[in-house]
């Protein structure tokens, strides 16, 4: 087992115990989360509407999303919530008093959640929920994947939070089981 493996399945289950619910459990709920930002692709890069070309069809170009969670930069008019889940994740080792993985405590200029493993993006994704003021593993809230990407991952404007859920339910009709 290597070091991220270990680090991920400890994470894993001390969040599972922390929210009484299964490890596989918080894994599912990623899965779903991932397949409806990027179709579970670890390297996805968000495609935003840039224009229209002269036939009326849209011009796409790179968006501030990267990776399975689609953890926005800061470039592009991204939010930097990637670098927000860096900071917590280093601050999840902190507070457990152990020694984060390298890649954890290197710099980055515009952190990008893309050049990294699926196994390191699902540790983003946990610590970002863990130490945040807001985030839960609840074991009713993530019995809805939607509704709780809704309430506790996307950080869209509150008039356009039925969209993103419907939008997420439309996906999960196409999710491998």
């Amino acid at each position: 087992m290597t070091l991220d493996e270990s680090n991920y399945q400890a994470m894993l289950q001390d969040l599972a115990g922390r929210y009484g619910v299964q490890g596989s459990d918080i894994e599912g709920l990623m899965d779903k989360v991932g397949w409806h930002e990027s179709k579970n692709q670890a390297g996805a890069i968000q495609k935003s509407g840039m224009g229209t070309y002269e036939d009326g069809s849209t011009q796409y170009g790179q968006g501030p999303g990267r990776g399975l969670f689609q953890f926005e930069t800061r470039g592009g008019g991204g939010s930097g919530a990637g670098q927000t889940a860096l900071n917590r994740l280093r601050n999840y080792y902190t507070e457990k008093g152990m020694d984060a993985p390298g890649w954890v405590n290197s710099s980055y200029e515009d952190f990008d959640a893309s050049q990294f493993s699926p196994m390191q993006q699902k540790m983003l994704f946990m610590a970002n929920q863990r130490m945040s003021k807001h985030g839960n593993f609840n074991a009713e809230e993530i019995k809805n994947p939607a509704e709780w990407a809704a309430k506790y991952h996307w950080r869209g404007d509150d008039a356009k939070k039925q969209g993103y859920v419907d939008a997420f339910n439309r996906d999960l009709k196409d999710f491998p089981q």
